[in-house]
């Protein structure tokens, strides 16, 4: 029994597919809340790739865990939509997509240029849909490819138009009135002949084309031509400057600045000194915590430069000794940064921001660890690009299961001045802003605290992230595991004691 080869499907069929995928995602999506639905639609996406891949991919090791990676994300999208899943998904559908036409890249260069001609270019494979009658009319094939080319040179154009209007409609009323005027004129248009609204069919538009892509994607394009002569150049031009001695200067200067401010945190973050009149231990923390983070991703970024393969053979003992005291300490300023997040955090309490910075601080001193292993082992930078790149996607993968607002709820509500008299004052607003994830802490405090006049301000809370539970659970497009479970939480008004306690007072007189 021979293997059946992917389908390639014709213009009618590709037609047909891509109209169905925008129907569907108007049906699920435009003007609708957003929940489960984001992973069904994935969910028949992957099915439909796989489907026209007739199982090939999935006997490809690599490809069939893609598959079960971006099945996992799609689980993610029908517990809990998020941004980061989202993402995930489309990257992983892109790349099981682009594995029917093209070979499986061996590096994360490949990869990260397969997505970005994807997203900046897919949009013109619907123009050269007419390739593969190109033997029968060659003609056609050139001009579909020379129109395909205007229309990438004219969209930059286009994009910058549009960012020159905007500016100029902000800085001059006249110009904003006449743009009022031509954009209600348009809408006027729109009404009289019953069409649907621009931005419904500009929804329609890019759905039906990026569904497109993702069937007939085999996109040539390269972000670097390594014929180019400029790259030697510039090889050229790095090896000038950066020659041994060089670097030894440059190494011995940069570890004398990196000392003083180490030496900084160590005395007044680790050891606990007196800081200068007018400074709090949490105004010196926020103020290093993500410059610290710039300068350590800065210094990685030279290491790249400095042992970069032409260079790496002709950088002696020394300079690889200075180069792990320099990677050193740009491991006790990551690690001093973290603490003064953690300082900051113990006062100013926990934020989505703050959460997402100490993940970004554990992935910059992962990738110095990593820097220092290829300099140790003399692996290759492309070595270290695919060891930073699969460590960043592995915890962006795990993040992407963790529920974040819920947890700066928990530890919120756990640390607060209103439970454990020590910190900063609940800040109930900013849980409200969390939204529904934020009702399981805040129903936990409501059983604790025994303030009547806090107790009712948890309850009004609850009551509104209950609220809005129930505003997304009413379509059932909004229906998410996560919030079934959240409607489970009991939440029953409470009497205001301000106001028995004016009909107390009233009757006393």
């Amino acid at each position: 029994m021979t293997d059946l080869a992917p389908l390639s499907p014709g213009f009618a069929i590709s037609v047909v597919l891509c109209l169905v995928a925008t129907a569907l995602a108007d049906f699920l999506f435009y003007g609708q809340v957003i929940g489960w639905t984001l992973g069904l639609y994935a969910a028949l996406l992957l099915a439909t790739i796989l489907w026209l891949d007739r199982g090939c991919a999935l006997k490809h090791r690599a490809t069939a865990l893609l598959a079960v990676a971006t099945a996992g994300q799609i689980i993610a999208l029908v517990w809990r939509p998020g941004s980061l899943s989202v993402i995930l998904t489309t990257l992983g559908l892109v790349s099981i997509a682009s594995r029917r036409h093209l070979p499986w890249p061996l590096n994360t260069i490949d990869w990260l240029e397969r997505w970005l001609s994807f997203f900046l270019c897919g949009w013109t494979e619907i123009f050269l849909a007419g390739r593969g009658r190109q033997n029968q009319s060659g003609a056609f094939g050139q001009k579909s490819r020379r129109a395909a080319v205007v229309l990438v040179k004219l969209l930059p154009i286009a994009i910058l138009a549009g960012v020159f209007l905007a500016l100029f409609s902000a800085a001059n009323p006249l110009i904003e009135r006449l743009l009022e005027q031509v954009m209600n004129r348009f809408d006027l248009w729109l009404e009289m002949i019953t069409f649907p609204s621009a931005g419904r069919i500009m929804f329609w538009l890019v759905v039906f084309i990026y569904a497109w892509a993702l069937l007939h994607f085999c996109s040539k394009y390269r972000l670097l031509d390594e014929s180019d002569p400029s790259l030697a150049t510039m090889a050229e031009f790095a090896d000038f400057f950066l020659n041994p001695q060089t670097v030894t200067i440059g190494l011995v200067v940069f570890n004398a600045i990196f000392a003083v401010q180490n030496l900084l945190d160590i005395g007044y973050l680790w050891g606990g000194a007196r800081l200068p009149e007018g400074m709090t231990y949490a105004s010196y923390a926020h103020r290093g915590a993500y410059p610290l983070v710039v300068t350590a991703l800065l210094a990685a970024a030279l290491m790249l430069i400095v042992f970069r393969p032409s260079a790496d053979q002709k950088q002696g003992r020394r300079n690889r000794v200075l180069v792990y005291i320099w990677i050193a300490q740009n491991i006790l300023l990551t690690v001093s940064a973290a603490w003064r997040l953690k300082l900051y955090v113990s006062v100013y309490s926990l934020t989505r921001l703050r959460f997402a910075a100490a993940v970004w601080m554990l992935l910059v001193a992962m990738g110095l660890v990593w820097i220092c292993a290829r300099i140790f082992a003399r692996k290759s930078n492309q070595w270290l690009i695919n060891a930073n790149v699969l460590t960043l996607l592995a915890v962006l993968y795990v993040c992407a299961f963790i529920d974040v607002s819920g947890c700066v709820a928990n530890y919120n509500v756990r640390h607060c001045q209103e439970y454990c008299k020590v910190g900063q004052d609940l800040d109930l607003d900013y849980l409200n802003i969390l939204g529904p994830s934020a009702m399981p802490a805040l129903q936990w405090l409501e059983g604790q605290t025994e303030d009547d006049a806090f107790k009712y301000r948890v309850n009004a809370t609850l009551l509104d992230l209950d609220e809005k539970l129930q505003a997304k659970l009413t379509n059932w497009r909004g229906w998410t595991l996560q919030r079934r479970r959240l409607d489970k939480i009991p939440v029953v008004a409470m009497n205001n004691p301000f106001a028995e306690q004016g009909e107390g007072e009233a009757a006393d007189e």
